[in-house]
């Protein structure tokens, strides 16, 4: 009992919110109740004291005196489960523990559940699973000390807590513990899932009478058990514990039998060990008097056929634990709850690594731990025995780190001596699957278990698609480990099918060595990382690079083409770094395998052009050390780094690395078929330089050799099909837009490689481009609006190719009229593209211009500056001064500059814009003159300011202007127009004047108009004369020119 000396009761008071008025009074009857002398817990200070609450709540009620259930219609509702769904979760929980409170103290529960109705309530919302403790309600008449004076007086004269000492109500039978508990972990780290541990009641309602702990071996579940029949053992609420060690059925008989001669007369006993044992499970389920509240732990139960008849009954005081790695669909039934245990959290590991080093006088940064942490995978016996080797060796954690890093390292060497191994493990953690595995390679089909986590143990702990491990190339692996271990049987073994494959991975499931869940296919085999390293230590001598083969060859097989599943695609790349990463230069020492190719184009297709490119850059470098620079593996290799040169921005270099690579097939007279499908690249590469015409041509050429050699509908033709109709419309004088031609390769493309390839949607947007092109924009938003929903159902939202497709279709949306919509689509669209790309893409640049271009139109030319002057900073950080995309942005920067009334910045930007495409080599010369054309329209455009600029200004726009014309075919009008405005400004003798007025006569004879030329000098050379002198050099200029006019035409 409690006493008044000293004593506090600890309460904990459950209750419902069920509005503030309601929250108000709990909150007062705590405070009263404080007042009194009770240590009270509630919610609201769980709040307080952390973000902890689920589990501190269910410690405070297992620690509590007495619990207070504050009658209410929604508490009743919800712990009587009759609450909306999602509602009231917080009872709900608290329900579970305060029956949890019961079972522990099943003999007096109901002296230490008390109803509490506070003023204003009813004795009918205390819960219908509280009734049998209605006679300890307390219907509190007013919230004042006076008014809970019954309820204080009570809480001061009720039981005491086992933990103060004071044993409990004994139930009149001697409490007895039989078996050998494994000894408590040093430092014993509790865990989240000891909550699920203590559960009785499950969701369904039903109360749970066994447990199944499962999992991998190592993850702590023996420990787990020992802590809670502990727990329960030392609070008193057992009557009776058995631990068996239950590794087969004769242990399981023998921990029954030793039972049995602890409970029962001798005069039982007569018939051997197993009569025992049965004679033990029917004194269980007879319910002896005085009543007996047991627990049997069975302990490391191998398979279910193990406890066949040898399972404790269901009782009303009886209760099962069991932990096993096989977690056989038959160890489950309506009574069974599983449990299932897996590693260590991040905070788990963190804090048992801290209590273990710092207990062994070890001081460690919490950053390098958590690091040994993730490194170990967070599994419980790792981190047990790699901070006893780090303490026995006395070596710092990033040594050891260092260490595990080396896979030329055996794990075993990892681990401390075995007679210094911790927490009573027999078995370092290099061995601690080694029975698993032995037991899954006796499942059906026997003998493959092993070969088949040989498989898995190069490839991603993270998730390895089924379709790899039932591939043909890991069904061979199969076979020939089948044959070897059944050498010189006749018939020989059959050949492993898929079907046997998978039930070897359900075997390798079923002893928690991998997890499998063939409905994420893509993710579907897991294996924790430390199993594949204990795995891969124990490999034969010279099955390793086998292996590594056989698994590239797997990959390769189900690589998807052009990344059609990105989803797939993505979990190849991360099995294939693991394989590489494990395999050195294995797969590019003898030849390069094809799977090295698919990665680099994968990494491409996903957006991360810059990161393919160099990644073909080092893979040739390395293959071209081990196999020579013209073994014929490498011709993929630098077909693959041209192409993402230019996909990164180097158009230039895309192309001289084709003209190269050509050059060398030539010379050593390399396949037919690949030199065209070069050749088709380069022609693609020449357009991107702006080599329009040159590339239709080529492209022309190249057609009726592609079609002869490879076929109409090889894809390779196809696309160059594409490229010259794509690269016809960039010419100086396009042809109108062939939609048949368009919509034949659309379903040309859907019959070679479906409706969802990829290829097919690029077909697909060609189509809609080539509408708009057509002037038909509605037909072709229409077509791209079609598109972008197969595309993301397919692809995925976020889809590089889906991305783009956006960006195209928001400007077609524009060309529609609707900027406004279209400037909305690419303001969401760019902070995607920005995620999934990052901001320095060229996709992302390019839509950056082209919202600029937009906004400008439909808002005002300053906010266009603003935007591509950053732009412009952005893309020569990215791609150099002078790289792909700069020209662009310096052109419409001249426009919108002008536009804005910036003038002399427009020219500026014109004259650069200019000075690029000149020095870009590729360039057609219709471009060239059309940026020609805009430093003219600027210059001239700067007539109607130059009133306000100074003589040297003036000058110097006059110097700008003559360049500009000098060049452009089209100049008379310019030039008179020019004269007229120097002449007004500068004056008639002004040297800028006369200057320009000798470049028109000159232009004009160039041009073939020899009588007006002399015309225009013979008057130029009397004002010279007049203004400059007859012997100035200007004079002298003119007068020669004339002369030569009048004998031989200027040139």
């Amino acid at each position: 009992m409690v006493s008044d000396a000293g004593m506090r009761p600890q309460v904990f008071v459950s209750y419902a919110w069920e509005d503030e008025k309601h929250k108000s009074a709990v909150l007062l009857l705590a405070r009263l109740l404080l007042n009194a002398g009770a240590d009270v817990w509630l919610d609201a200070m769980a709040v307080e004291r952390g973000p902890e609450w689920a589990a501190e709540t269910a410690r405070e009620i297992a620690d509590a005196d007495f619990v207070l259930v504050i009658a209410s219609p929604a508490y009743k509702r919800r712990m009587e489960g009759a609450e909306e769904p999602g509602q009231g979760r917080g009872v709900r929980w608290e329900a579970r523990h305060i029956v949890e409170f019961a079972f522990t103290h099943e003999q007096d529960w109901t002296d230490r559940v008390l109803n509490v109705v506070l003023p204003g309530g009813s004795v009918e919302d205390i819960p219908t699973i509280l009734l049998p403790n209605s006679r300890h309600r307390y219907e509190v008449p007013a919230l004042t000390p006076q008014g809970v004076s019954e309820l204080t007086r009570r809480l001061r004269t009720g039981l005491h807590p086992t933990e103060a000492g004071v044993a409990p109500r004994e139930t009149g039978r001697p409490r007895l513990r039989i078996g050998e508990l494994p000894p408590t972990a040093a430092w014993f780290q509790e865990r989240e899932v000891m909550a699920a541990l203590r559960e009785t009641v499950q969701e369904n309602g039903t109360t749970v009478v066994c447990q199944i702990l499962d999992g991998m071996g190592g993850v702590g579940k023996s420990q787990l058990a020992a802590r809670y029949a502990q727990q329960r053992f030392e609070a008193g609420s057992l009557d009776l514990l058995v631990w068996v060690g239950a590794t087969s059925r004769d242990a399981v008989i023998s921990g029954y039998a030793r039972a049995a001669r602890a409970v029962l007369p001798e005069s039982a006993l007569t018939e051997g060990p197993e009569a025992a044992a049965r004679a033990f499970l029917e004194w269980l389920a007879a319910a002896p008097a005085p009543p007996c509240r047991w627990l049997v732990v069975l302990d490391d139960v191998p398979d279910p056929a193990t406890l066949d008849g040898l399972w404790p009954p269901v009782t009303a005081l009886g209760r099962t634990l069991l932990t096993t790695r096989r977690p056989d669909a038959a160890l489950f039934t309506e009574d069974r709850h599983r449990v299932t245990v897996g590693l260590f959290t991040e905070p788990e590991a963190l804090a048992y690594l801290r209590r273990s080093l710092a207990g062994r006088r070890r001081a460690e940064s919490d950053e390098e731990l958590a690091g040994l942490a993730a490194d170990l995978g967070h599994l419980p016996v790792a981190l047990a025995q790699a901070g006893a080797y780090v303490a026995d060796a006395s070596i710092p954690v990033a040594e050891y780190r260092r260490l595990l890093a080396d896979q030329t390292v055996p794990l075993a060497e990892l681990a401390p001596e075995d007679d210094a191994l911790p927490d009573a493990y027999h078995l370092p953690m290099a061995k601690v699957w080694a029975l698993s595995v032995e037991r899954a390679d006796r499942l059906r089909p026997p003998g493959l278990a092993r070969p088949m986590l040989q498989l898995v143990s190069l490839l991603s702990p993270d998730g390895i698609p089924e379709a790899v491990l039932t591939s043909a190339s890991a069904l061979a692996y199969l076979t020939a480990a089948r044959v070897a271990v059944t050498p010189g049987t006749v018939p020989p073994p059959q050949e492993v099918t898929e079907h046997e494959a998978r039930q070897t991975l359900r075997a390798l499931r079923r002893l928690s060595l991998i997890t499998h869940e063939p409905d994420e296919s893509h993710l579907g085999v897991r294996a924790h990382q430390l199993v594949q390293r204990a795995t891969r230590d124990d490999l034969p001598v010279g099955r390793r690079d086998g292996l590594v083969r056989c698994l590239a060859g797997a990959l390769a097989e189900v690589w998807p083409d052009m990344d059609a599943d990105p989803v797939l695609a993505q979990v190849l790349r991360a099995n294939a770094t693991v394989l590489t990463g494990l395999s050195g230069d294995l797969l590019h020492r003898e030849r390069v395998y094809p799977v090295l190719d698919l990665f680099g184009h994968s990494l491409g297709h996903a957006g991360q052009a810059v990161a393919a490119r160099q990644y073909f850059h080092d893979l040739l470098e390395a293959a071209t050390r081990s196999l020579g620079p013209e073994h014929p593996d490498l011709w993929n290799l630098r077909n693959g780094l041209a192409h993402w040169t230019g996909q990164a921005g180097d158009n230039a270099g895309a192309l001289a690395a084709y003209d190269a690579l050509i050059a060398d097939t030539r010379r050593l007279a390399v396949d037919e078929a690949f030199l065209l499908e070069l050749r088709s690249h380069r022609a693609w590469w020449l357009g991107r330089t702006g080599a329009y015409q040159a590339a239709v041509a080529e492209c022309l050429e190249l057609l009726p050799e592609m079609r002869r050699v490879l076929g109409e509908d090889h894809q390779a033709t196809l696309s160059l099909e594409q490229a010259a109709a794509h690269w016809q419309w960039h010419s100086p004088h396009p042809t109108g837009q062939d939609l048949t031609g368009y919509q034949q390769r659309v379903d040309r493309a859907r019959q070679k490689h479906g409706p969802d390839h990829p290829r097919t949607f690029t077909a697909r947007e060609g189509l809609a481009l080539a509408y708009e092109r057509a002037d038909d924009p509605d037909e072709a938003l229409t077509l791209y609006r079609a598109l972008l929903a197969d595309m993301e159902r397919v692809l995925g939202a976020k889809h590089p190719q889906t991305l783009a497709a956006r960006r195209g279709a928001a400007g077609t949306r524009d060309a529609t009229g609707d900027t406004a919509g279209a400037i909305a689509e690419l303001r969401h669209l760019l902070p995607v593209m920005t995620e999934v790309l990052g901001e320095d893409d060229l996709e992302c640049l390019t839509v950056r211009l082209e919202l600029a271009g937009m906004r400008g139109r439909h808002e005002s030319a300053d906010v266009a500056v603003t935007m591509l002057t950053e732009l412009l900073e952005d893309t020569r950080r990215i791609v150099g001064p002078e790289g792909q995309g700069v020209s662009s942005v310096v052109s419409h920067l001249a426009r919108w500059r002008g536009e804005a009334g910036d003038l002399i910045g427009a020219v500026e930007a014109a004259r650069e814009n200019l000075r690029l495409l000149q020095g870009a080599g590729h360039v057609e010369e219709y471009i060239v003159d059309r940026a020609r054309k805009g430093l003219r329209h600027w210059l001239l455009r700067t007539i109607d300011v130059a009133q306000d600029l100074d003589l040297a200004g003036r000058r110097a726009a006059a110097r700008e202007l003559r360049d500009a014309l000098a060049v452009y075919p089209e100049a008379d009008g310019a030039y008179r127009e020019y004269i007229a405005f120097l002449t007004s400004h500068l004056g008639p003798g002004a040297p800028p004047t006369l200057a320009v007025r000798r470049d028109l006569a000159r232009w004009r004879s160039r041009t073939g108009d020899a009588a007006g030329a002399e015309r225009d000098l013979v008057a130029l050379l009397a004002d010279q004369t007049r203004a400059l002198g007859p012997h100035a050099y200007d004079t002298l200029l003119t007068r020669h020119a004339l002369h030569r006019l009048r004998t031989v035409p200027l040139p």
